[in-house]
């Protein structure tokens, strides 16, 4: 998820905005540093019964946030989860956030899926459905809940150097 916050403080164009990024580009990443750990604190509390039931608590274990990173004049900072599916093919997280379209499943290199059934004895089947799941983001309202806190953080740096 890509966050794009504007500043309406630079009216000198964008002379003064490169200037006031090099001068305080480690206030930048800290700022946003911060500002990522907000966002990770209320996305464990909405993976944690807010808005997703925690059974295994192996989504709410996965959240992260990386350092932040400048690339010129652009500060960014990831928070999210690293959290694969057991065959790689699908993020654990995304599903949730995103949902997922319901899918026919077909054995790859056998005539036939297997999967312990429910007295313990194998089951067979030559095609099986996972249904449809409907969204229920968890980290874009964290991320929309705490924008203004974020705001606040980057325009403490300049609003510290006004007075």
């Amino acid at each position: 998820m890509k966050i794009s916050i504007q500043s309406e403080k630079f009216d000198s164009g964008r002379q003064g905005i490169e200037e006031h990024v090099k001068a305080r580009s480690d206030l930048i990443t800290r700022s946003l540093e911060d500002g990522a750990a907000i966002v990770l604190e209320q996305a464990r509390k909405n993976v944690s019964g807010l808005v997703l039931n925690s059974r295994s608590g192996r989504l709410r274990g996965s959240l992260m946030a990386d350092r932040a990173v400048q690339q010129g004049d652009t500060f960014s900072a990831w928070v999210g989860s690293k959290l694969w599916s057991r065959s790689g093919a699908i993020n654990y997280g995304a599903v949730w956030e995103f949902g997922a379209r319901g899918a026919v499943i077909r054995p790859n290199r056998a005539k036939a899926l297997r999967w312990p059934g429910m007295n313990g004895k194998p089951v067979f089947s030559s095609i099986a459905r996972r249904p449809a799941q409907a969204p229920r983001p968890w980290l874009g309202p964290a991320v929309e809940n705490n924008i203004s806190r974020i705001e606040d953080l980057l325009n403490r740096i300049y609003d510290d150097e006004q007075t």
